[in-house]
């Protein structure tokens, strides 16, 4: 998470982990959370011109590329591990057992489902079925 404050600076890391809303491609490009926006239908097309164009550089040069920019940006195990522990001591409360049921049943995991709109939904079931904690 620390990375993510780095990324997108403080304020808008905490805007996205606190609000949960996805954002729209135009804003994500400009907190600099996503390379570049593509319409949607040129991008079967861009992604395989630019995995073709990697593909077609010397394997080693790719691959030392790749592993010198991972050690520039990758975070260290244990900050993995943090943000995991965090997430699993939250998530795994007994009390939060119904809500995670609620979401499934709103189509949570399903395509088109719940997960089109999560922070949003989230927001509204907690609000309507009184789970506001």
């Amino acid at each position: 998470m620390a990375r993510l404050g780095r990324l997108v600076g403080r304020g808008r890391a905490l805007e996205i982990l606190l609000g949960g809303d996805d954002m729209p491609a135009a804003v994500a490009a400009e907190y600099g959370y996503v390379n570049r926006v593509v319409p949607d239908d040129e991008i079967e097309d861009f992604t395989d011109a630019f995995a073709r164009r990697i593909a077609s550089f010397e394997k080693v040069a790719v691959s030392g590329i790749k592993r010198l920019v991972d050690v520039a940006t990758l975070p260290e195990d244990q900050e993995f591990a943090a943000g995991l522990q965090a997430y699993f001591a939250t998530a795994g409360r007994p009390e939060n057992k119904p809500f995670a049921e609620l979401l499934f049943s709103k189509g949570l995991q399903q395509p088109d489902g719940i997960e089109l709109d999560l922070g949003t939904a989230i927001g509204t079931l907690r609000a309507s079925a009184g789970h506001q904690q």
